[in-house]
């Protein structure tokens, strides 16, 4: 198709992604391959360097000569910087791209990056929050990168925005074991916070559920099981929001009630496995009352 349209800059912009995609997931398997020795693996990178990341960066090239506007070579060519004989500094590709595509997440993300190799800390932490308001698509990466350095405090404060669900996950990401309670406590307080700021007859589904999810961490019970009947309440179809509902009023001792709420998943989903093992262990101790 390049071949038929040589003009078509998106054309090649899709040619050299192809290309890209191919090296980075060539590169992968190589990685994995426990049989190769380092010398074996480098001839096969410098292989897969001549075969496909040097002509993705000839067709990102040539995008950007065709239409110096598109936001994506520039940012591809950033990336890529350090394998040109001739090129600006990534941050000039980058400083280009943010004013032709500012609403690209992977484009903070690679900013983010950018900066930190540079030494400029603060650009990136701003960078990173920036990529998590517009989407969570680098979710995994920043947070654990900025605790590393920032620790939780501070990836509170500088990394994350200020969006309840993105902190409850990152506080679940970072600390998924029951004795790091502590450790989470302030991501989960300050998610907890921002829901309180709004009043009750103003939250969604999702949002009571997370308000559920974040009482139950924080041993709220009686709080945690009203989130889950106001969430339920707008979303009774969410067999796995009311599984958890059951399984907290199983864990408090309130059986006839998680068994009211299995019954009704399994009149839902017949087939939910955990519903199923746990409505069998609830009707055992029913049975004993």
């Amino acid at each position: 198709a390049a071949r038929l349209a040589p003009d078509y800059a998106r054309l090649q912009v899709d040619l050299a992604l192809a290309q890209q995609d191919a090296f980075e997931e060539k590169i992968a398997a190589l990685e994995e391959n426990a049989e190769l020795d380092d010398e074996a693996i480098t001839a096969e990178r410098e292989r897969l360097t001549r075969v496909h990341l040097v002509p993705a960066l000839r067709h990102y090239l040539r995008a950007r000569d065709l239409c110096p506007l598109l936001g994506q070579p520039h940012l591809r060519i950033a990336e890529n910087v350090h394998s040109l004989d001739s090129a600006d500094p990534a941050t000039d590709y980058l400083d280009r791209a943010k004013l032709l595509i500012p609403f690209d997440p992977e484009l903070w993300y690679i900013c983010g990056v950018q900066e930190l190799f540079d030494n400029q800390p603060d650009k990136a932490w701003k960078s990173w929050r920036h990529s998590l308001e517009l989407s969570d698509l680098y979710f995994p990466e920043i947070v654990r990168a900025g605790s590393a350095v920032l620790g939780t405090e501070g990836l509170l404060t500088q990394v994350l925005p200020e969006k309840p669900a993105l902190l409850a996950r990152a506080a679940e990401l970072l600390y998924p074991n029951s004795e790091d309670a502590a450790h989470r406590e302030p991501l989960l307080s300050k998610a907890q916070a921002l829901l309180r700021q709004r009043p009750p007859n103003q939250m969604d589904a999702e949002q009571w559920h997370i308000e559920a999810i974040i009482a139950r961490s924080r041993k709220q019970v009686p709080e945690a099981i009203d989130a889950y009947r106001a969430a339920l309440a707008t979303r009774p179809t969410e067999v796995d929001w009311r599984y958890e509902l059951a399984d907290l009023l199983f864990q408090r001792g309130k059986i006839d009630e998680s068994h009211r709420e299995l019954v009704t998943i399994l009149r839902q989903r017949p087939d939910h496995t955990q519903a199923r093992q746990l409505y069998e262990v609830v009707s055992r101790q029913k049975a004993v009352q």
